[in-house]
């Protein structure tokens, strides 16, 4: 299994574990990186993953960030 694959089963089991979805925050955006296509504006960091699961994955703890969006 290479290690780009690995990463991104961890992701996934982070992502499904009641985490925050950054899909449905305020402060998540889509770049044009190819290299880190995530970001969050609230803490100003761009990423190969969603920011709420390298938020967990470095510092152990759920996004504090997290902002739902407005409801449309």
């Amino acid at each position: 299994m290479s290690l780009a694959h690995e990463r991104w089963c961890d992701t996934y089991s982070i992502m499904k574990d009641n985490r925050p979805n950054c899909y449905k925050c305020l402060h998540f955006q889509i770049t044009y990186d190819p290299a880190l296509p995530y970001a969050c504006r609230a803490m100003k960091f761009k990423s190969k993953v969603p920011p709420s699961a390298e938020v967990f994955r470095t510092s152990g703890l759920s996004c504090l960030a997290f902002t739902p969006k407005p409801k449309k």
